[in-house]
């Protein structure tokens, strides 16, 4: 059953997804073919975040392959980690959100180390890369790692949510304390 469709439905079904890629390529119009990349995302996002798991979706998710991943498949909160729950409420998995929140509350307290010693500031900050261990200072090349206001994003995602659905933890987290 479709959560939604859009046009009418042609007999592409049958059809497999790389032939139906190829002919949207070619300019056929297939309507389904959005729809099921749109399912798509949402079952990589749910696979990848909610309970009972603890982590976000992260880089790779967790179908990485390698023992040495590409960027370590840590959290890019430059534009990765948010592009990741960008769709999550309007595609109704609106849980996924939990292990980022609970993800975020961790790192508050490193967070607001990476504030008051790096520019003596109050509250919470941190930059480009972070990953399970709570880096939030610069730890990468200056000249692509520094991100100081990543943070600030961070909270602007978080508050996106928050309005969607008033969830209390985000509220907490976006102020520095929990």
């Amino acid at each position: 059953m479709h959560i939604f469709t859009w046009g009418e439905e042609k007999t592409t079904k049958a059809v497999p997804t790389d032939a139906r890629l190829d002919a949207y390529r070619n300019g056929n119009n297939d309507p389904g073919l959005a729809a099921l990349y749109f399912h798509y995302g949402r079952y990589l996002l749910f696979a990848s975040s909610r309970k009972p798991g603890r982590l976000p979706a992260n880089l790779q998710g967790k179908w990485n392959e390698h023992m040495d991943a590409p960027w370590q498949s840590d959290y890019h909160t430059n534009i990765n980690l948010q592009m990741n729950y960008w769709p999550a409420d309007l595609a109704n998995t609106g849980n996924t959100w939990e292990p980022l929140a609970a993800f975020m509350k961790s790192m508050l307290e490193p967070g607001m180390t990476c504030a008051k010693d790096m520019y003596g500031a109050s509250g919470w900050a941190m930059h480009h890369v972070t990953d399970i261990y709570g880096r939030t200072s610069i730890n990468a090349d200056p000249m692509w790692g520094t991100s100081p206001l990543a943070g600030a994003w961070m909270a602007l995602s978080l508050y996106d949510h928050y309005d969607f659905t008033r969830m209390k933890i985000i509220c907490a987290i976006m102020r520095g304390r929990y």
